[in-house]
């Protein structure tokens, strides 16, 4: 049997499948972050429980979480935005120039 490769037409650009894993990453980033920064200034603090600390560290992780997932989706929507302008750029510069100076073809 021989296999076929279906190709995409030149114009249509594929969605990239890493593209919609952003937000979620910068999610899961800003939230560890944020867990282990206050995990640490509670442990400096001798005057707190550890079930307090560890309390405190889950809620900043959970919140910056949120803040860290719409931060990812606005990067993101920015970036595709940006990549399509400079596409639509690269495929206007790309198109042959009509000069208004050719002669038509009915002589004028």
């Amino acid at each position: 049997m021989s296999s076929q490769v279906q190709s995409s037409p030149p114009n249509v650009r594929l969605p990239d499948p890493e593209s919609a894993k952003m937000p979620p990453r910068v999610a899961a980033v800003l939230g560890l972050v944020a867990f282990a920064y206050t995990l640490l200034a509670g442990l400096m603090q001798t005057d707190n429980a550890f079930t307090t600390i560890v309390l405190r560290a889950i809620v900043a992780m959970l919140g910056t979480v949120v803040v860290g997932y719409v931060l990812g989706w606005v990067a993101q929507a920015m970036l595709n935005e940006n990549v399509r302008a400079a596409e639509e750029k690269l495929r206007k510069e790309s198109e042959p120039e009509i000069s208004s100076k050719e002669p038509t073809t009915d002589g004028r």
